[in-house]
């Protein structure tokens, strides 16, 4: 008996690989396609201190890329603007927050309910 044999006859069916590692960050967010972002809150402390304090005060989200904005400390910025003369980069307004490019990476910064 071959082994497919075997496992079908033992109500095996054929499964699907699984990578043996674990993801790198469970709350990783998947954005247009296979990249991952990282939220904010699961950075390491020192990265994550860095922008503690940057607040979303105002979050517009649009279908029309132009139309997004968002106000980060009481100042408004658009999708590819730097956030403070040293801050982060905004990459993407979405309907969830901000992405943002902080030089080591992206991370996503999500609107607080």
């Amino acid at each position: 008996v071959s082994e497919n044999q075997a496992q079908e006859e033992a109500g095996e069916e054929d499964s699907v690989p699984v990578a043996s590692e674990p993801p790198e960050n469970k709350n990783a967010v998947v954005v247009s396609g296979a990249e991952k972002i990282t939220l904010m809150e699961d950075l390491p402390y020192e990265p994550r201190q860095k922008y503690e304090d940057l607040q979303i005060n105002v979050h517009i989200y649009d279908e029309k890329t132009e139309e997004r904005r968002v106000f980060i400390n009481m100042h408004s910025y658009k999708e590819g603007e730097k956030i403070e003369e040293s801050g982060p980069l905004l990459v993407a307004i979405i309907p969830e927050g901000i992405i943002v490019d902080y030089g080591e990476g992206k991370v996503q910064m999500n609107v607080k309910k």
